[in-house]
């Protein structure tokens, strides 16, 4: 009968010499059973560090943690180990009083906090360490290709916005269309990157971080973000429609014959003689257009082959199978011109282009110019209302906004303003020599170093191949 205090349970006093009395090896067993579990306030033992984790929310410790510590003596032993079931203390032992110890700690997912922001401290054994974790928010989802399909595998990223309030971008993995990533409450953009196809995009459809959805990751609240890949399975993508009128922007009414052109670059493109050339279908007789294009963002251009009305730019965001309406209204354009010459000889300076920009801002507008061989250019289709004037430089002369001389800024540039179907001119725009910077381009060990780019201010050059 003795023998169920081993079990735990209590003796009767008036038995405790009875109990006492069992053969060495047993009271042994019987001792090592009634003593008591170490509680949370235990002190480190000597040669042992204790490593406890509390939820900042709450104070309470967690269960669920996990420890280790090394020393930076890597003849001294270290330690590793998980709290017991129902434990919240994570106990490291056989280490070596005075020596210096650095600590790791990871908590469990299923514990609803994520890993401490600082998992590692240095301590000296014997040591009580405390570390404090945030409750997290779970971002869970599903996604799927536009066909319908499942994306098997890929990675899911959660960026903080605007910037490192949280001090890393959480990820998790997506498997058979289904995600989950555990994230700090704050803001976030979403990107998925599909594995089999390679397409990576935001939240939701988007093609960039600039088109993203913000999401507010709010603690305590589950947030959801279903998503369709813009790309079947097989990785093609799928299209969807801009569409929209064109009209006069004085009158209201349609205009027939422009060329709606989506383009990924930025770059303004040349009229052309007709909309056949660049593939596209005119606006028609009512002014609408339509055009199907892969999903992604883009700009929309308005371009007038018979040279009347100005260019005009919009970006616009293409979703798979969605239509995206962009009604555009045109105003007559005006034109530009001037001169470059040399600000020393007067000399006139060929194959110069020039840049027409919308006030002092860096949006073109006018077609694209550049100097004949008197020097003299011309920009059409230039929209109504003021504008600046830069004149590109060569090998030899220095950029210059007009009025020119040395207007190296588009703050000193002077203003001109342009009426619609009416021509102004912005000069003759003096260029100034550049100074000449030469050198030799080297590696560490004074080996020549060929093709490197060499910039100097924002006017930059190119060493020959092998040049140096």
């Amino acid at each position: 009968m003795d023998l169920f205090v081993a079990a735990g349970r209590r003796a009767p006093r008036r038995r405790l010499s009875v109990t006492l009395s069992v053969t060495a090896a047993l009271a042994g067993l019987l001792v090592a059973a009634v003593v008591p579990a170490a509680g949370p306030a235990q002190a480190a033992a000597s040669g042992s560090v204790v490593v406890t984790v509390v939820g900042a929310d709450t104070g309470a410790a967690l269960e669920g943690v996990c420890a280790d510590a090394s020393s930076p003596d890597p003849a001294v032993p270290g330690s590793s180990g998980c709290a017991e079931p129902g434990q919240t203390e994570v106990v490291l032992g056989g280490l070596v009083d005075g020596a210096e110890y650095v600590v790791n700690v990871t908590v469990g997912g299923f514990t609803g906090y994520l890993p401490p922001v600082v998992s590692t401290q240095t301590v000296v054994a014997p040591a009580d360490v405390v570390f404090t974790a945030q409750r997290a928010v779970v971002v869970t989802g599903s996604l799927e290709y536009t066909d319908g399909t499942l994306p098997r595998s890929g990675i899911v990223v959660m960026d903080p916005v605007p910037g490192p309030a949280v001090p890393f971008s959480p990820s998790g993995f997506i498997q058979s269309g289904r995600y989950e990533v555990r994230v700090p409450a704050g803001d976030y953009t979403i990107r998925f990157q599909d594995s089999a196809t390679g397409v990576s995009q935001w939240a939701v459809g988007a093609t960039s971080a600039a088109t993203a959805t913000v999401f507010s990751a709010v603690e305590g609240v589950p947030l959801v973000v279903d998503d369709t890949l813009l790309v079947g399975s097989g990785g093609v993508p799928v299209p969807g429609v801009v569409t929209g009128r064109v009209t006069d922007a004085v009158t209201g009414a349609p205009i027939a014959g422009i060329c709606p052109l989506l383009a990924s670059e930025f770059d303004r493109p040349a009229p052309p003689a007709s909309c056949d050339d660049l593939g596209v279908t005119p606006t028609a007789a009512d002014g609408t257009y339509s055009t199907s294009v892969d999903s992604g963002d883009y700009q929309l251009w308005m371009l007038d082959p018979g040279g009347r009305y100005a260019l005009s730019r919009r970006p616009v965001s293409v979703t798979a199978r969605g239509t995206t309406v962009r009604d555009v209204e045109l105003a007559v354009g005006g034109q530009v011109s001037g001169r470059a010459v040399d600000a020393s000889t007067l000399a006139p300076l060929a194959d110069l282009c020039v840049e027409v920009s919308v006030g002092r801002t860096p949006e073109p507008t006018g077609t694209p110019a550049c100097t004949d061989a008197d020097g003299r250019w011309t920009t059409a289709q230039v929209l109504p209302g003021q504008v600046t004037v830069r004149v590109l430089g060569d090998s030899t002369h220095v950029t210059q906004w007009a009025p020119g001389g040395d207007t190296q800024t588009q703050a000193g540039a002077t203003v001109f303003t342009v009426a619609p179907a009416a021509s102004v001119s912005a000069g003759t725009v003096r260029m100034p020599r550049g100074a000449t910077v030469t050198g030799r381009v080297t590696d560490r060990r004074g080996r020549p170093v060929g093709g490197a780019w060499v910039v100097v201010g924002r006017v930059g050059s190119r060493a020959g191949a092998g040049g140096g």
